[in-house]
């Protein structure tokens, strides 16, 4: 995905969100999966925000995968 990214013109510069976000959704050529470690968690809550202000009406143009914190290294 990172290399995707790249070669659509990514710079990896996380200062400017909005940038990385399209990218990021652009390069997944899919429904983008997101993994939060509980659905009712901040992490969630942000990563919506984030998404919403980049167009997507989330979590429901997501793939979004509870993944609970233990088990996350494995499901990536």
């Amino acid at each position: 995905l990172a290399s995707k990214m790249r070669s659509n013109g990514w710079r990896e510069d996380f200062r400017d969100p909005l940038a990385t976000g399209k990218h990021l959704i652009r390069a997944s050529g899919r429904k983008l999966r997101i993994g939060v470690p509980f659905p009712f968690s901040m992490h969630a809550e942000l990563v919506y925000f984030w998404l919403n202000a980049l167009g997507l009406k989330t979590p429901d143009e997501l793939d979004v995968r509870t993944v609970p914190p233990p088990h996350m290294a494995d499901a990536i």
